[in-house]
């Protein structure tokens, strides 16, 4: 069975199930594979072939790259295992070899400081990018969740808003007519939707706000109205972007409001749990990428003291809690 030709099936029965910017890259990722292993059996498939892959790949490709090829490697073997083309996997250890050329788990996100989003918000003050880069930065949503935010999503009364969509990359849309909006977005990242508190900032902004727009729409349009353009945002936001470099912010992507976010969050002592509940994120990656470098200097460990007190007819501990409002 001829791994170039399997690769190429999966492409063509599975593609279709994804969005068109991941068919895009699943492409690209399938062409390395093939590149490499060419007409290979899938059934004699080794890790050290797929460790030979990923060395080749890696010295001149991005960890993430190399890691995404093997993902897909993966679910091709897998599949034809299920399909009964496979008696077995003959690489089950593939997911050792993708841990190993994955080089970023020590790697903290960037994450702006207090006075970078303070000169953010200031410059951006008046313009269209204001309202969504401050949601953003009191939520941590991703901007293709921010900008497919509507009305009907947020309630006042609770204080929360519920994401429900994201906006579908690669797509131009005016979202004038509900058969179109609904067309130009698309689930959640991972399919589920989730709710986010509100701050009392974030809420009298967004009371302001619906006070200038008609409900029932967008919550951050377009200046001409209806949902972005991704690419006109992204115009938007590179602008505002080089304007602050000029006052001394770094200049990184829009996404760094999300890890900026997740970054406070863990700091101000919202558990990895919570964390991973408001912004859609595993609590995985959470652990991975962020509270290994957490400011541990104002815990208290008395928690963990297991010497009786002194006087006491029997051991007791000190127990932390800890209670947090997002």
């Amino acid at each position: 069975m001829r791994l170039d030709r399997q690769l190429e099936g999966w492409l063509v029965t599975h593609g279709p199930l994804r969005s068109e910017r991941t068919q895009a890259t699943d492409r690209a990722r399938v062409r390395h594979l093939c590149d490499f292993f060419g007409s290979k059996d899938l059934s004699r498939l080794t890790e050290s072939d797929c460790r030979r892959f990923a060395a080749s790949m890696l010295q001149a490709k991005s960890p993430g790259l190399v890691t995404g090829c093997l993902s897909i490697l993966r679910r091709v073997l897998n599949l034809a295992v299920e399909e009964g083309d496979l008696a077995r996997n003959p690489i089950p250890s593939m997911h050792r070899v993708m841990r190993d050329c994955d080089d970023s788990g020590d790697e903290r996100p960037d994450a702006w400081t207090w006075d970078e989003t303070k000169t953010l918000l200031d410059l951006a003050q008046g313009t269209p990018a204001e309202a969504p880069l401050a949601f953003a930065l009191s939520t941590g949503c991703r901007r293709g969740e921010v900008l497919a935010l509507r009305w009907e999503d947020v309630d006042f009364r609770r204080r929360r808003v519920t994401i429900r969509r994201n906006q579908r990359l690669g797509n131009r849309a005016t979202g004038r007519g509900k058969e179109d909006w609904q067309r130009r977005t698309k689930s959640t990242k991972g399919r589920h939707k989730r709710t986010v508190p509100l701050s009392d900032e974030l809420l009298a902004r967004l009371d302001r706000l619906r006070h200038q727009l008609p409900l029932g729409g967008w919550v951050f349009p377009a200046p001409e109205g209806g949902l972005w353009d991704e690419s006109n945002f992204a115009k938007r936001w590179a602008r505002l972007r080089e304007r602050a470099k000029a006052r001394g912010v770094r200049p990184l992507k829009f996404h760094t409001t999300r890890s900026t976010f997740i970054t406070r969050a863990l700091e101000a002592g919202l558990s990895t749990k919570v964390v991973s509940q408001v912004v859609g994120a595993s609590q995985q990656v959470i652990e991975k990428h962020y509270a290994a470098d957490v400011d541990l200097a104002g815990v208290d460990m008395a928690f963990s003291e297991q010497q009786p007190h002194l006087g006491a007819s029997s051991p007791t501990f000190t127990v932390l809690t800890r209670t947090s409002r997002v």
